[in-house]
C-alpha cells in the first residue's frame, strides 16, 4: 500500500498537471496527494482510462506529473467538493480528462453525453486499419484467455437488452449504410466457417429461448423482399443456375407474351420446374 507523506493533508482535492497551472485531471483522496500521485504513475503504465493514457505519454517523453492541492475537506464532503471543482475548472477553460462529473459512484452506470458521442464518432469516421494493424489485433485477440460466460453474466446482458428495447429504424438504416457494399475476403469466409464448425450445437434450451423471443415478431416488408432475394441466389448458386435479376425479367416478359415454357428454359438453359416458377411469379418473387 502507498503510505502518504508525512504531514500533508490526507482529506483533500487534487489536481494533476505538467506545469502547475494546466489542469488535466481532478480527483479526491484520503491518503494525501503525493501518495496519491504515486499509485497514478503506476496504473499509468497499463491505461485504461484517458487520465492514465496521458499519464503514460508524458511519462514516455520524460516529462513529470505535477499534483497541486486544490482544497483539504472532510470524508463527508470530499465527493461533492470533487464534482464542484470538476464543473468550476471546465467553466475556466480546463481540458479536464475525467469522464464523470466527480462525486461518489465512480463508473458504474456512465454513460457518454450526446455531444462527447459526436466528436468520437467524427474522429473514428472514415478511418481503416492497415494489414499490420489487423494482424496485430488478431494475434492478440488470439492470446487472449477465452472464458465461458457465466449464467449471471448471461442474465445481466438479457436484462441489458431488454431495458435497451428494440432498434429504431434510424439505427437500422445506419447499420445497413454501413454493412452496404461490404464484401468479405475468402479468408475471411474460411475463419468464420471454421469458427462456426468448432461451436457446439444449441441445446433445447437455447432454441427455446430463442422462439420466445421471436415469437410474436414481424418482420417488415423490406426485410422479407432482403431475406426472398437471399435464397434466390443461394439457391441457384448452389445448383450452379445462371440467374440474375435481368434473365427474370426477360423470362417473365416473354412468358407474359405467349412464349412457352419449355422453349423459354431451353433458351436460358435452365430446369422447366425452375422456369415455370419464375415465370408464375412463384420464385424470385423480390424481382418486379
Amino acid at each position: 500500500m502507498t503510505e502518504p507523506t508525512a504531514g500533508e493533508p490526507l482529506c483533500v482535492i487534487y489536481a494533476l498537471s505538467i506545469n502547475g497551472a494546466d489542469y488535466r485531471y481532478v480527483g479526491m483522496t484520503q491518503i494525501g496527494a503525493e501518495a496519491r500521485l504515486r499509485i497514478h504513475r503506476k496504473t499509468g503504465r497499463s491505461p485504461k482510462l484517458p487520465s492514465a493514457r496521458w499519464i503514460k505519454k508524458h511519462q514516455a517523453l520524460g516529462e513529470a506529473i505535477r499534483v497541486t492541492v486544490l482544497e483539504e475537506c472532510t470524508p463527508e464532503n470530499i465527493g461533492d467538493r470533487e464534482a464542484a471543482w470538476i464543473e468550476r475548472l471546465r467553466s475556466e477553460g480546463h481540458d479536464l480528462l475525467n469522464v464523470t462529473e466527480g462525486g461518489r459512484g465512480g463508473l458504474p452506470g456512465f454513460t457518454h453525453t450526446d455531444e462527447a458521442r459526436a466528436k468520437m464518432s467524427a474522429k473514428l469516421k472514415g478511418r481503416t486499419f492497415d494489414d499490420e494493424w489487423r494482424a496485430r489485433l488478431s494475434a492478440a485477440s488470439s492470446l487472449q484467455e477465452r472464458r465461458p460466460v457465466s449464467e449471471e453474466t448471461r442474465e445481466k446482458l438479457r436484462v441489458a437488452m431488454v431495458r435497451r428495447g428494440p432498434m429504431t429504424a434510424e439505427q437500422r438504416a445506419k447499420q445497413s449504410a454501413a454493412m452496404r457494399g461490404r464484401k468479405l475476403s475468402a479468408e475471411h469466409r474460411a475463419a468464420l466457417s471454421a469458427g462456426a464448425k468448432r461451436r457446439p450445437p444449441q441445446s433445447e434450451e437455447t432454441r427455446r429461448k430463442r422462439s420466445e423471443t421471436l415469437r410474436g415478431h414481424e418482420l417488415s416488408e423490406e426485410t422479407r423482399r432482403k431475406i426472398a432475394a437471399s435464397n434466390s441466389r443461394t439457391y441457384a448458386a448452389r445448383r450452379g443456375l445462371l440467374i440474375t435479376d435481368e434473365i427474370v425479367r426477360d423470362i417473365r416478359a416473354a412468358a407474359d407474351s405467349g412464349t412457352p415454357i419449355r422453349e423459354l428454359a431451353s433458351r436460358f438453359a435452365l430446369p422447366y420446374n425452375q422456369t415455370w416458377r419464375i415465370a408464375k411469379r412463384r420464385s424470385w418473387k423480390h424481382v418486379e
